[in-house]
């Protein structure tokens, strides 16, 4: 190196350290060689990507930083039990679960220089909130093919927050309110015991979410036709003002019926 380069050098660390008090902070190169002294730039505030809300108890949440050259990380959170990192301390990216307790949480990443030690740190606000409970279903346990006009609803009390809905129907379909707590739905043409089910989904701000199910039974449409005759012996007896005997019977319904 020719001593014209060498002064060059030395003057703008010799102004950059004066400029900082000697953090040397505004040095222009990441990291130069002077005799056996190595100069390193400060390192950068991390910028954290990690995703809020997260539910709690939630395990492979994910959190990360962009890399730097020549810096050690160490992750944390404030207060500590708002999440435990099961992999990845010491790098770019961690993973790990939230804590059980519904607040708000600091995470925080601390770069360290491994030359001159100077460090920065950054920090990422996360909402801890409540995991959706599995909702009771409210809805007739009976009801006869092909008619409309039927309700099933949950009890948005039972949640410990608020939450989305999402109704599906097997043999059967959702005419009205399908995303909210009550539902209005068709019967589906099937027949038999346990024949239609019924699904509500709730789902947090986080996405996570808690199902349940009812089933129901769906029955024949009862035949309204009745047959009249005179003289036969079997069914409903009428007997006339004149003394002239009927009788009126229907046919044989499927099970389930009263007459």
């Amino acid at each position: 190196m020719s001593r014209t380069c060498l002064r060059a050098m030395i003057s703008t660390i010799s102004l950059a350290a004066r400029a900082t008090n000697h953090s040397l902070r505004m040095v222009p190169a990441t990291a130069l060689f002077l005799g056996a002294t190595l100069l390193q730039a400060a390192p950068v505030t991390p910028i954290i990507t990690a995703a809020s809300p997260v539910t709690v108890g939630k395990t492979l949440l994910a959190a990360s930083v962009p890399a730097q050259t020549g810096v050690t990380y160490l992750w944390s959170f404030s207060p500590v039990d708002g999440g435990s990192i099961t992999s990845g301390q010491g790098t770019t990216a961690i993973k790990y679960t939230a804590g059980s307790t519904v607040q708000s949480v600091t995470l925080s990443c601390k770069v360290t220089a491994t030359v001159g030690g100077s460090s920065a740190t950054g920090q990422k606000a996360i909402s801890m909130i409540a995991a959706p409970v599995a909702p009771t279903i409210t809805a007739d346990s009976v009801v006869t093919t092909a008619t409309t006009g039927h309700i099933a609803s949950v009890n948005p009390a039972e949640q410990p927050a608020t939450m989305t809905y999402q109704w599906t129907i097997t043999d059967g379909t959702v005419s009205a309110g399908g995303t909210t707590a009550t539902a209005t739905y068709t019967a589906g043409s099937t027949l038999g015991t346990a024949a239609l089910s019924l699904t509500c989904t709730v789902k947090n701000a986080a996405g996570s979410t808690a199902a349940s199910t009812k089933t129901v039974d769906v029955c024949a449409k009862p035949v309204a036709t009745v047959t009249v005759s005179k003289g036969v012996k079997t069914g409903l007896t009428y007997v006339t003002k004149g003394g002239t005997t009927f009788t009126a019977e229907v046919p044989a319904q499927a099970a389930g019926f009263t007459y």
